[in-house]
């Protein structure tokens, strides 16, 4: 009788019975009717409590009125079979066109929280066996056929049609309500925000009508302009609201990586982002093919970040694990990349070595073997520049987490610095070295001693990274030239090699005693090192003078 969730109580209560018993059961009702600011619709707390004060039911209800027009009240009298005399047409007419209600209706839960169904039925005071795709009950003076399971024609009867117009207006009133309550975190927002329509039935005539432009026209105007969509908690845990016009949804690669937390989510991409989780999948899937959030586009994240989103999102973040949740962030990003518009735009996301940020196009990565100086930090300091200036080197640290590829998302997070030019080790020594002088100062001597020794010692693979040396010219100065520019004497070659060249200057070694070597910074090892170098060298220096045979002949 009453109906599975005793809706039928409910709508009882709204008519104002205060009290009823049917098949030994007994039910008090009762009504709190408040009027909407529109003045066109009220807002009802339905209650219901059985005799013995175990049971209580609470639903909120809320009713709009309309005005029939002269079409809708001609379809009531043929299904009435009321046939008026010209002469009484008028008066019969008035009397039908009084203004009519329909109403939307759910029960609450506890904190009265709503509590929407997946279909809800249509009434005529009594339940017929019609359901729409809203969440919420629909009641209303419909036209039935005898059984009272169906309805008349939806499709081309103004009576019915002009029901369901009610219904985008009666969402306002309730999604108005929702969100305007005064609660923080309690209730499942998702299933609140289940109020909306869901995927239509093909195979349901009444479904049809929630398909058709004009009603989905209309509920775009209601809402279109209600700030109904939750925006991420604030840190204090209470929410905001904003209007579909005014709001932006994440694309999905965001949601997926941040949706979890709504703190950072609103940190991250700023206060004019709703959230698809506390939406739903349901209401949100509808209001997208209604087309009333639009995502987040590139260029706007590009706005929002300039001024500095990104690094106040991770200085909120512990210093352990600021990385990794940056490299969630750029794997996130690189499966936008698909998109063109996404690819193209720069977003200020990426630290530097200056402790800045920089934007993907602007950045330069260091060498990817950078790591080999890293108990070297004066050949760092040295090398550096000559990759860029450390307001556009992308962090090396950041680098480091990621080409760990311990996971899925550090994977995707490198494709997504695939575009970030870089260079190689080998590139930035020779700029190096282009960069000192021929007559180099102490600290450069300095460097360049230790320098030579180190990659003797710790990289003996890799000798194109020796590019010049010291030596002294004819008045016994010190000079730094190229390899193929000087000469290995004694003690490591024979003196018929002055002979042949003259005019090459002497490497600085063959001219140092040993001890004077090591107290400029130059070890035994590096003396060897030197005999290493020596077919590289003669080479070269045979390439400037001639072919081997034109020596021989000399």
């Amino acid at each position: 009788m009453f109906g599975k969730d005793f809706s039928l109580l409910a709508l009882l209560a709204w008519r104002k019975i205060e009290e009823i018993d049917w098949n030994g059961e007994q039910w008090l009702l009762a009504q709190s009717e408040t009027s909407l600011d529109d003045g066109q619709g009220k807002r009802v707390i339905l209650e219901a409590l059985d005799a013995s004060g175990k049971k209580r039911h609470r639903w909120i209800l809320f009713s709009a009125n309309y005005q029939p027009s002269r079409a809708a009240i001609k379809r009531f009298l043929e299904h009435r079979q009321i046939n008026p005399s010209p002469e009484e047409k008028e008066r019969v007419y008035a009397e039908v066109s009084q203004p009519r209600e329909v109403a939307l209706f759910c029960e609450l839960g506890e904190y009265d929280v709503p509590i929407p169904v997946d279909h809800g039925s249509a009434f005529a005071l009594l339940p017929t066996g019609v359901t729409f795709p809203v969440g919420l009950h629909v009641q209303a003076d419909r036209l039935l056929v005898i059984s009272r399971r169906e309805l008349m024609q939806i499709e081309g009867n103004e009576w019915h049609e002009e029901i369901l117009k009610q219904i985008p207006r009666l969402l306002r009133y309730y999604l108005s309500w929702l969100t305007s309550r005064e609660r923080g975190n309690e209730g499942n927002w998702q299933h609140s925000y289940a109020a909306l329509p869901d995927h239509t039935r093909p195979d349901i005539e009444a479904d049809k009508w929630f398909e058709r432009a004009d009603f989905r026209d209309h509920l775009h105007k209601e809402l279109e302009v209600l700030p109904f969509l939750p925006a991420p908690f604030r840190d204090g845990g209470s929410l905001t609201f904003l209007a579909p016009r005014d709001a932006r949804i994440l694309p999905n690669p965001l949601i997926r990586a941040f949706d979890d937390s709504l703190v950072q989510q609103r940190l991250l991409f700023g206060d004019r982002v709703a959230s698809t989780r506390l939406l739903g999948e349901r209401a949100t899937r509808f209001l997208r093919g209604l087309a009333l959030i639009q995502e987040l586009t590139p260029q706007e994240l590009a706005v929002e970040w300039q001024g500095g989103r990104v690094q106040d999102w991770i200085a909120k973040c512990g210093e352990d694990e600021r990385y990794n949740v940056l490299g969630h962030l750029l794997a996130a990003l690189a499966e936008l990349d698909e998109q063109a518009s996404w690819k193209d735009v720069k977003l200020l996301c990426l630290p530097t070595e200056a402790q800045g940020w920089a934007h993907r196009r602007d950045a330069r990565r260091l060498p990817p073997d950078w790591n080999i100086f890293a108990q070297e930090p004066q050949f760092q300091s040295a090398l550096q520049p000559f990759v860029g200036p450390k307001e556009v080197i992308l962090s090396h640290a950041l680098e480091n987490v990621l080409s760990s590829r311990r996971e899925d998302w550090q994977t995707k997070a490198l494709k997504y610095l695939e575009s970030v030019p870089g260079t190689t080790l080998e590139e930035v020594v020779a700029k190096w070295w282009n960069s000192l002088p021929e007559r180099p100062s102490e600290e450069q001597v300095e460097l360049v001693l230790q320098f030579t020794s180190w990659v003797r010692a710790k990289q003996p693979q890799r000798k194109n990274l020796i590019r010049k040396l010291l030596c002294v010219d004819e008045n016994k100065k010190r000079k730094l030239l190229p390899a193929e520019k000087t000469l290995l004497a004694q003690p490591y070659a024979g003196d018929y090699r002055c002979v042949f060249f003259p005019d090459l200057p002497l490497v600085a070694l063959q001219r140092f005693p040993l001890e004077r070597r090591e107290e400029k910074g130059c070890s035994r090892e590096m003396a060897a090192y030197s005999l290493d170098l020596r077919t590289r060298i003669i080479a070269a220096v045979e390439r400037q003078v001639g072919s081997k045979r034109e020596i021989a002949r000399l």
